[in-house]
């Protein structure tokens, strides 16, 4: 057999699995775009970017409540690793930096 051979046969042998791999990803892009899509409606609602409904008004030292909410901290969270034994670590560790 010829080295051009074995190199289709063996491409010809992985295509299943690059198939699967690839209706994966298609599946995870589409979940993408719908999470953005709901940021999106979310950031809509709040008003977000545009004049909010809570300012106090004219000539107030307040901040909207648009620009408090984009004042908020950042949280690095770490995913979980869907380990069991890892479970209560994840647990604590997001509890302590959301309720801190």
């Amino acid at each position: 057999m010829l080295p051009y051979e074995e190199l289709l046969m063996t491409l010809d042998k992985s295509k299943p699995e690059h198939e699967e791999l690839q209706a994966k990803m298609d599946s995870d892009i589409l979940r993408f775009f719908e999470l953005a899509s709901s940021i999106k409606l979310a950031f809509d609602y709040l008003g977000f970017g545009k004049e909010s409904k809570y300012t106090a008004g004219p000539g107030s030292n307040s901040a909207s409540f648009v620009d408090a909410v984009s004042r908020l901290p950042t949280l690095s969270l770490t995913q979980f690793s869907g380990r069991d034994q890892n479970w209560l670590s994840f647990m604590n560790t997001s509890d302590s930096l959301v309720n801190s």
